[in-house]
């Protein structure tokens, strides 16, 4: 009986919940102000429940413990198959049902949310702290190069204001590649520091007469008079002093048509000048006969008439000699015809008919060195110095001047009497070089020692870039 009753129950709980699962609307019930702070969790809603419920064949003939409530229960609740209503209700319920009504999702609170703040993207993929040595190391390093840029371009900036300024101090105003004296200093003179105050004792007496007329002082007078430059320094010890000694273009041109100092002559000049060969320019006769074909006589020779009235050359194999008439080219002449105008000369061309050498005869020719402006393109220009003197040249040309007497615009200074030595010596010249180039030194250096030869120059002997070489 009383299990029935139970039964009837259980039906009629499953009506109940089938209806309102059927029913869309809801119970109105008022709106709790808010939850409590115990509940942890929101409940969800019948409706929600996602799978049906069991029909009541399906269910169990006895319950061993009393069904939970609804709010309690954490798995959904089966649904109950559609079956016959009973016809008679029971007059006692075991357990009241309770009423099921939702509970709503609470609202939200009407205050704004705030914007979420974008936090800061890490430079690492990776956490900073374990690697901040590696960090620390490259911004050091490029700081560093950064600092080493900067200070490059101060650096050049301030060389590029600072260079012409430098140029323009050092310039040497005497070295001028257009006036054919692209050189510097030639030779040096070495004095001891003397006090003619106070070393006047020393220079009394007549067997000091010399060394009284060729102080230091008085030296330099005397290179001044014979035209010289010269420049005067201490020695490291302030013990000495070097005077260094050059002479200009003109001062060496002038002394070298004194003494008919022979120079290099140019190759090409010299075949152009033997080919025209020399005429008085007063009446046209000719000073000299050429002794080169010219390119006249080259292309007289190509015609066969020409070349058969005055063209001549040896009767035998073994003569090789050859000559070309000059012929008279008045008005008078130039109507008679080729063979019967008169014979002026012959050009008899410079042949090695013995053949004994293999260079050409205008090679390596010296002659003596003239002033005159008809002569100077006759001269071989040296690149390095853009005149005609070589530096062993300038050498022997100041030597001369200084020897030479003051008559003819020299020094007249006996320098190798000044160099004795010894008690009957006159001791007032330490020193008389010629100063060294740097550029030529070296190369024979380098020449030295693919030979493997081994030699010592005097370190004693100073050496001056700025000029060409002694020769």
């Amino acid at each position: 009986m009383r299990c029935s009753e139970h039964r009837r129950g259980w039906a009629v709980l499953a009506l109940a919940s089938t209806a309102m699962a059927q029913t869309p609307t809801l119970l109105p019930t008022p709106l709790p102000t808010a939850l409590p702070s115990s509940m942890p969790t929101v409940l969800p809603t019948i409706s929600s429940l996602p799978t049906p419920l069991p029909t009541i064949s399906s269910l169990p003939t006895s319950l061993p413990t009393p069904l939970p409530t609804i709010s309690s229960m954490p798995t959904p609740l089966p649904t109950a198959a559609p079956s016959p209503l009973p016809t008679s209700l029971p007059t006692s319920l075991p357990t009241p049902v309770p009423t099921m009504t939702p509970i709503p999702t609470p609202l939200p609170t009407s205050s704004p949310t705030p914007l979420p703040t974008p936090l800061p993207t890490p430079f690492p993929s990776i956490e900073f702290g374990k690697y901040d040595w590696f960090f620390s190391a490259v911004l050091t390093g490029g700081a560093m190069v950064f600092m080493f840029l900067i200070t490059q371009c101060l650096v050049r900036r301030a060389k590029v204001r600072s260079t012409p300024q430098i140029q323009e101090m050092a310039v040497d105003k005497f070295r001028d590649a257009s006036k054919g004296q692209n050189w510097s200093w030639d030779l040096a003179l070495a004095f001891n520091v003397l006090d003619e105050r106070d070393d006047a004792e020393a220079l009394e007496g007549s067997h000091n007469e010399f060394r009284r007329n060729n102080t230091l002082r008085k030296v330099l007078k005397k290179l001044a008079m014979g035209g010289l430059e010269t420049k005067c320094f201490y020695s490291r010890d302030r013990d000495k002093v070097f005077v260094k000694v050059r002479a200009s273009r003109e001062r060496l041109a002038r002394e070298a048509d004194r003494i008919n100092f022979k120079v290099r002559l140019d190759e090409n000049e010299i075949q152009t000048r033997l080919g025209e060969g020399s005429k008085d320019e007063r009446d046209g006769s000719w000073k000299w006969f050429p002794k080169l074909y010219n390119d006249d006589i080259i292309q007289g020779l190509e015609d066969d008439g020409w070349c058969e009235a005055n063209y001549e050359r040896g009767v035998t194999a073994q003569d090789r000699t050859e000559r070309v008439l000059v012929r008279n080219d008045d008005e008078k002449n130039m109507k008679l015809p080729e063979d019967e105008r008169e014979v002026l000369g012959y050009i008899e061309p410079i042949q090695d008919v013995m053949q004994q050498t293999m260079a050409p005869f205008y090679k390596d020719i010296y002659g003596e060195y003239s002033t005159e402006d008809d002569m100077q393109a006759l001269y071989h220009q040296h690149w390095r110095t853009s005149s005609p003197f070589r530096g062993v040249d300038r050498v022997k040309l100041i030597i001369s001047i200084i020897e030479c007497r003051e008559s003819d615009g020299g020094c007249q200074y006996e320098y190798e009497k000044a160099l004795t030595r010894g008690p009957n010596g006159q001791n007032c010249l330490e020193a008389f070089f010629p100063l060294h180039d740097e550029v030529h030194s070296s190369n024979v250096y380098k020449r030295a020692h693919r030979r493997r030869l081994r030699f010592q120059v005097n370190p004693r002997l100073p050496s001056d870039p700025s000029r060409p070489s002694t020769g």
